[in-house]
């Protein structure tokens, strides 16, 4: 789960927050997370904040520029998202590949020791 300064962000987060993420995104997330803060989220966090965001509806009664507004904040939380996830991608990427090397420096030292049968061991 999320936490910052000892407390779990997503509980934050409630649908007031959500309401006020179409229009001001920016103004949301600086209440909850300094922009310099490194967070950490885990898949069920994420599962909820998906499940919360699938629930989000378009502002009211707004005019065009609100909406504007509204859909220039979307791009800026698709943008951070896509970011994000990159970054995990990554991290994933970086531990199958030394999985791979420890896995493929084992099997050099199993051939050197006995071969194929040491190996299947």
């Amino acid at each position: 789960m999320l936490k910052v300064a000892g407390n779990t962000w997503f509980s934050a987060l409630t649908p007031a927050c959500f309401s006020d993420l179409i229009e001001h995104v920016s103004t949301c997330a600086s209440a909850v997370v300094s922009p310099l803060e490194a967070v950490t989220w885990d898949a069920a966090a994420l599962d909820a904040l998906a499940d919360s965001l699938g629930r989000v509806r378009a502002p009211g009664d707004v005019g065009d520029v609100e909406l504007l507004a509204s859909l220039s904040a979307w791009d800026r939380v698709a943008a951070a998202v896509a970011a994000a996830r990159v970054r995990v991608t990554v991290a994933f990427v970086e531990s199958q590949e030394a999985a791979a090397r420890e896995s493929a420096a084992r099997l050099r030292e199993l051939a050197v020791d006995g071969g194929f049968e040491a190996w299947r061991a």
